[in-house]
């Protein structure tokens, strides 16, 4: 049994690169799978929110000149195991998400190691069981969530344990926006995919109803969120092909659109064992969007395709609008990338490589 476990958490963490939720638990006993498809579904539709379709009628081009700073791997001091995500804050010190350490590791702009957020599996203070998501301020202050913790822990700037928060709905993902408040994505979702939590984990609002049986079937809907400096967010989903951008005060959808590479709600697989009752995306659904970037205004999309001829494809969208603007690929494929103003972070097999943004790139 513990065996078994051990394979499947490797197999969780694989998945959740790909872009499919974590969080399974193993259960041995289940019934037969129903599969329903979430975009359509019968019945009252009122209060459930439509995408708008994008205006554009194709990808514009445009080559965003890179210069390599850094690369980060499998070797050296704290090198990388299982790498998922990554941030960069108003420094230019890198941050990823090493899930199978159960730990965020911090660079810098040059990709010498700094410190380590998060100490182990485990319950305790500065422990997790399955690290999900992570923001960092521009204090270098980190939050990370543990949806089968059930708790956000905050971390201060020298990687001491500040607070352990534990929100009303298990946190999955995770934006920091104005004054200690945050925007959470839960796993499940609940009947509004957003809460708002302020510095005491609070609920101070709720925001999102994006399908009917939300509350059910929102696994459908995960994705990742990124604040956009304003005091709102944006969220974009890994396969149903939407885009999203929450008001300024957070606690609304102002905008609501299809994103340029189409997706539709993936069917999800519904079991039961005895009174609980379980739910996954199918798996052989497309992913359309692997992560979510804001710099400067924009939304930058990395896509989820795997077939592109050169490397992976970002697809840049006005950050208040929602508005497609233009497309760029990347140096090499990743799974997961992080965009600001002077620097790119990817990962691809196991390495974050790090580039320096050169402004004025002539276009293609």
């Amino acid at each position: 049994m513990k065996g078994r476990l051990v394979i499947l958490l490797a197999l969780i963490a694989t998945l959740a690169a790909a872009g499919v939720v974590i969080g399974v638990t193993y259960r041995p006993e289940r019934g037969p799978e129903e599969r329903i498809a979430p975009g359509m579904l019968r019945g009252p539709l009122s209060g459930v929110a439509s995408p708008h379709p994008q205006d554009a009628a194709g990808r514009e081009w445009r080559r965003v000149a890179v210069r390599p700073i850094a690369s980060i791997g499998s070797a050296g001091e704290a090198p990388l195991t299982m790498p998922l995500h990554v941030r960069i804050d108003g420094a230019g010190c890198v941050y990823i998400l090493d899930w199978s350490e159960r730990c965020v590791k911090k660079y810098d702009p040059y990709g010498v190691f700094l410190m380590q957020f998060g100490h182990g599996e485990g319950t305790a203070p500065g422990e997790f069981t399955n690290l999900s998501d992570f923001d960092v301020r521009a204090d270098g202050a980190l939050w990370a969530c543990d949806p089968v913790n059930g708790l956000i822990t905050v971390f201060n700037g020298d990687g001491s344990v500040r607070a352990t928060m534990r929100p009303d709905r298990s946190p999955h993902r995770i934006a920091l926006l104005r004054g200690d408040t945050c925007a959470v994505m839960s796993s499940p979702a609940g009947d509004r995919l957003f809460s708002l939590y302020g510095p005491g984990g609070q609920t101070i609002g709720a925001c999102g109803v994006l399908m009917e049986q939300q509350a059910r079937l929102g696994i459908a809907l995960d994705g990742r969120i990124v604040a956009t400096g304003s005091g709102g967010f944006a969220y974009a989903a890994y396969r149903a092909g939407v885009l999203a951008v929450a008001a300024d005060t957070g606690d609304s959808i102002a905008v609501y659109r299809e994103t340029l590479e189409q997706g539709s709600f993936p069917d999800v697989l519904v079991s039961r064992s005895g009174d609980a009752e379980y739910a996954r995306t199918d798996p052989d659904s497309p992913v359309v969007t692997r992560c979510l970037s804001y710099a400067d205004g924009e939304l930058h999309l990395l896509l989820g395709s795997d077939d592109r001829p050169h490397g992976a494809v970002m697809d840049v969208y006005d950050a208040r609008t929602a508005s497609y603007r233009y497309s760029y690929e990347l140096p090499v494929d990743a799974m997961a990338a992080c965009v600001t103003r002077t620097r790119l972070a990817a990962i691809s097999d196991g390495t974050v490589t790090i580039w320096e943004r050169i402004e004025g790139s002539p276009p293609p």
